[in-house]
C-alpha cells in the first residue's frame, strides 16, 4: 500500500502547466477505481497523494488525473513510485 506517487513525462492535455496544488480522481490501472488524491508540481514531475493508500503502484504504470472541479482529463504516460 502506498500513499503517494511521482509521475514524470508529463503530457498535460487542458492546461499548460500545474501551477497550484489541485484536488483529482487519479486512476492508476485501466479496472482501478478512480482515488481522490492531490497532485503538486515538484520541478518537471508531480507529486499525487492519495487519502487512502493504494495498493500496487508500480513503476512503469500509466495514472490519469481527473479534475473534479472542470472534468478535465490529463494523461501521464509514466510514473515512478516514491518508496
Amino acid at each position: 500500500m502506498s500513499k503517494t506517487l511521482r509521475a514524470h513525462r508529463l503530457n498535460w492535455i487542458s492546461i499548460a502547466k500545474l501551477r497550484e496544488p489541485m484536488r483529482v480522481k487519479a486512476k492508476i490501472r485501466h479496472r482501478h477505481e478512480a482515488a481522490d488524491a492531490t497532485i503538486e508540481s515538484i520541478g518537471d514531475e508531480v507529486l499525487a497523494t492519495f487519502d487512502i493508500p493504494q495498493r500496487a503502484i508500480t513503476p512503469g504504470q500509466a495514472v490519469v488525473f481527473l479534475s473534479r472541479r472542470r472534468s478535465r482529463r490529463w494523461w501521464m504516460d509514466r510514473l515512478k513510485v516514491r518508496l
